[in-house]
Order: structure tokens, then sequence, then C-alpha cells
């Protein structure tokens, strides 16, 4: 063999074994599986990885973009970053992952003298979340872009990368709809707990636990629990629900032979009511564990659940409605007349607060305003009276504030029930029979109708008179509002008797006139009545 061969041989057998040396020891940069496949709102953890790293080629730091598609998936916040091991093992490291206007960048290096990382080991780990969005085959990727290593010198560092893809399906889910309700104190709200994705496989029968805080919520007992359609729509099912030490068990199963149900929808309802307690913005959790699925052949079906979470706040206001008569200006049949308005004799300023003066009048049309009255709160049979507000009585008896709104709003302060206290300045002033239910809600209030018989502590005598049958008013004559007309109440008569066109205090029919029709119908009929406000 001539010599020119032998070393031409040597030659390349050096080459071929530096080719097997750079590829064994190339530096690469990749996320820890190439594929994965996720169900809707299920969370997956990434770790962006390094290899390859020798003691010729070590790290000291890095800079990384990553990047996804937000149709597909989403990440809490930045804390969704962790930092790995591999250069923190090696020394102090600064670390920081930053949003950028596509995706996020991340960078991390050893501080001070190092001699680099070397070998294999995890960058930083990011937890991602499936969205409600179906990729298709073709999935969705994860990419790592815009790669700078560097070695102990702060020389770059040659590497290759490999993105993840990720394939979203909808799977099998079981969830809680919805999965934020924002409620006030003592509220109710019915949660579905749902079943969706199973087009492929289909189900006989569940086992859910479901779990709440009581310190924020509470349910009336297993009737709060209704069947859901989803598998009784299939056949005859055997449903039930078990109180357990920790929350309660709710089993469903489709009897005899079946297909099972495929498809989504709900498998069962629970009505839960909000103590008063807040929660904060954090709102506190509906969970669902310890589920068990099965198939037709009693097969389990896997799965993936979210739960639902409840916000819980205090009211600012609570609201109730109120309807009222008023024995002076009372028209047989169910209304009163408006003098004092139409004519222009009632006054801008409050009679029961003289701070109070409106630059105009609210818009009632088509009623029209008899005159002020004022309503007050009572939280108990004998408590102290707050929350005074001043208020238009309209012709068909409605209350209505000061703009006009019949839904009369009052400062919560921690109870829903109130005894309601009504007064007007020559009438006799009543309260309610019984405590009223307000509302955190002004399209949902109930107006408490303090015209009908049984209505106003007291019974149907003290406070007020039968205007008609059936119907009660507060009864006239009480000119100094002390709760009993009085033959000083006659007195105020005397003294503004022969007034005309005005707004005056013994004017008991508020017609605007102090006449003997106001002494001889609405005093003496009256005389001796007395209030029976504890």
């Amino acid at each position: 063999m001539p010599r020119y061969m032998t070393v031409k041989a040597i030659i390349l057998v050096l080459f071929g074994i530096l080719i097997v040396h750079t590829v064994s020891a190339e530096i690469r940069v990749y996320i820890d599986e190439p594929s994965y496949t996720l169900s809707y709102f299920e969370p997956v953890t990434l770790a962006v990885n390094v290899e390859g790293l020798t003691a010729q080629e070590a790290l000291r730091g890095f800079k990384i973009h990553l990047d996804f598609d937000e149709t597909y998936l989403e990440i809490a916040d930045i804390s969704a970053f962790q930092e790995g091991t591999f250069l923190s093992s090696v020394g102090s490291t600064q670390w920081y992952a930053l949003e950028a206007d596509q995706g996020y960048i991340i960078t991390c290096s050893i501080m001070g003298y190092t001699p680099g990382a070397v070998g294999s080991g995890t960058l930083f780990t990011v937890d991602l979340k499936a969205k409600d969005q179906s990729t298709g085959t073709a999935g969705t990727d994860v990419t790592l872009s815009e790669i700078i290593l560097r070695d102990p010198l702060n020389q770059n560092l040659l590497f290759s990368s490999a993105d993840c893809n990720i394939v979203i399906n909808p799977g099998v889910m079981i969830y809680v709809e919805p999965a934020q309700e924002h409620i006030y104190h003592y509220d109710q709200v019915t949660l579905a707990v749902n079943i969706e994705g199973s087009q492929d496989v289909s189900l006989r029968g569940y086992q859910i636990h479901l779990d709440f805080d009581d310190t924020y919520l509470e349910i009336a007992g297993i009737s709060a629990f209704q069947e859901g359609p989803f598998l009784s729509s299939v056949g005859s099912t055997q449903w039930y629900v078990l109180e357990a030490d920790e929350g309660y068990i709710i089993s469903c199963a489709i009897m005899g032979y079946t297909p099972g149900a495929f498809g989504s929808g709900t498998l069962f309802y629970v009505t839960l009511q909000a103590k008063d307690q807040s929660t904060g913005p954090q709102g506190t959790d509906v969970t669902l564990s310890d589920i068990v699925l099965r198939d037709p052949l009693n097969h389990t079906v896997d799965y993936i659940s979210r739960d639902g979470n409840i916000v819980i706040e205090p009211p600012p206001y609570i609201y109730t409605g109120l309807k009222v008569f008023l024995q002076g200006p009372y028209v047989i049949g169910g209304s009163m007349t408006h003098i004092l308005s139409d004519n222009g004799y009632l006054p801008l300023t409050s009679p029961y607060d003289t701070n109070l003066t409106l630059d105009a009048f609210p818009d009632v049309s088509p009623r029209h305003i008899v005159d002020w009255i004022t309503v007050q709160l009572r939280p108990s049979l004998t408590g102290a009276e707050e929350q005074p507000q001043n208020c238009f009585l309209l012709d068909d008896g409605t209350v209505v504030d000061v703009t006009g709104n019949p839904a009369l709003a009052f400062d919560y302060n921690g109870s829903l029930e109130y005894y309601l206290i009504v007064r007007h300045r020559n009438h006799l002033e009543v309260m309610s029979a019984t405590p009223i239910a307000f509302t955190p809600y002004p399209q949902n209030y109930s107006p408490a109708d303090l015209t009908l018989l049984d209505s106003i502590m007291g019974g149907n005598v003290h406070g007020v008179s039968e205007v008609e049958a059936g119907v009660l008013a507060l009864s006239s004559g009480d000119a100094d509002q002390n709760g009993t007309v009085t033959s000083t109440d006659a007195n105020y008569w005397r003294t503004e008797s022969g007034l005309l066109y005005g707004y005056y205090t013994s004017d008991f029919n508020l017609n605007g006139i102090v006449s003997t029709t106001d002494i001889n119908r609405y005093w003496r009929t009256t005389a001796g009545k007395i209030s029976q406000i504890p």
C-alpha cells in the first residue's frame, strides 16, 4: 500500500472521530416532550431543557423567547414560569421572566466567576392551560426562538432547538357552570354540574363528591340537589344524594341495558345560598372531587374537571317598594287627590328636613304627587329607627324617592329584613306589622302594601282608618305629629282656619284650604286615635 494512502486513511479516521465527537457533543435546547395531547382546560407543565454541554462549552447564561397561540393556551401570570435547577445548582443566579409584545422572554445567568454548568438539565418550566378551543389534529406549537447561550467568557455557544406541539381535544370534562359567579349576602345561586366531550365514549353512571366552605355558603338540604337530564333522557335512572363528612356525594346510573349517554349535558343542579360573610375578590370554591365515570361495560372513563368559584360581597344598597294611603285625600276606588301639586302649593323643601330642597319635582307621569312623606327602618320590634328617607306619595299609593324611583334604596347594614315606619305631617304614623323583606337588586323588589288589612302594627284600628272595605289608610288629624289625635291638634286648625291656597298643617284633606271640612270630617272622626309603634 502506498504511503500516501496510509496517511489519507489515518486522516479520514481522525476526521470521522472528530465528526462523531462533534455530533455527540451538540448543544440542544428543547421542550421535554415533542408533543402533548390535552383536553379542554387541562393544565400541563413544560420543561425547557438543555443538553450536550461540556467543560469546553459550559453554560453561564441564556435568553429564550417562548411563545404560544393564546387562542388555545393561556398562563395565569408571570409566576407560571419557574427557574430550573441547571444553572442555580452551580451558583447564585439572576433570573427573570418578562411579558413581551409576543410571548415571553426568559433570562438567567450565573453571577460572579463560574466555570459554568455542564451536562444536561432543566433551564426553566412553564405552566400552561388549555382553553376550550379545539386545535384539530394539526395542534398548536409552543415555540422557542431568539435563543442566546453564553459561556463563562461571554462567548456565544452554537446550538440547535426543538419546539413542541400540543393537540387540544374536547375530551370528557366535568365542570361547574358558571365557572365564577358574583352574588351578594343571602343571595341564592343555582349551579349546574355539566359533562361535555363524550362524543366518542358513552356514560352509564357517575359518582361525584361536591364540597364547599360552609363559612360562606349553605344549602337547604338534600332537596337543594336536582337531577339533570343527561342520563335520565336516555332511560330510567337510580339517583341519590348523600351527605358526607365533608360535602355531598351525588350518584346516578341508568338502570338495565343501555348504550349510554353521548355528547354534552347537565348531570345535576345544586342551589346554594350565601351567608353574611364576604369572600373577598378571590371568592370561595365549589369543588368536584373523587369523580368516577362508568361506561355501559362498567369501565372507568377518563376525564378532567373544573371547579366553580363564587365571589360573595355585601350589597351596597338594599331595596323595597311601599304602598300607603292617607285618609285625608283618599278617594273611594283606591286613589287620592293631588290638589297640592296640581296648584303649586307643594314646597320643594321637605317638611321633614329643611336641608333638603329640590330644584324641581320629579316626573312621575302618568301619576301625580300627593305630598311629602318620610320612611324609616327599624331592625327589630323595639330597635332604634334608622335611615330616614324623604319621599313622595303618589295618587295611587305608590311611594317614590325624590328622583321618582319606586325602588327605595337604603344602605346595607347586615340585614335584609326591617320593619317600615311611615310618617306624614298631619296623619298618624304607622309601622308594618311584620318585618319587610328587602332585596339587593332594585329590579327585584316586592312592594310592601300597608293598605291591606292586618298589615299595620296594632291591627286595623290603631293609627289607621278603614276608608273602604278592606282598605287601610293612615288616620288624619295628627297636626302636632305626637302619635295621638287630641284637642291640641284641633287648636292648630283654629289658628289656621280660613287660610286659602297654601301648604298648611291643619289642612287634613290636603286641598290647600283650611275649612270646617278638615275639623268636622278629618279630625272629629279620628279624635282619640293613637299610633301603635312600640
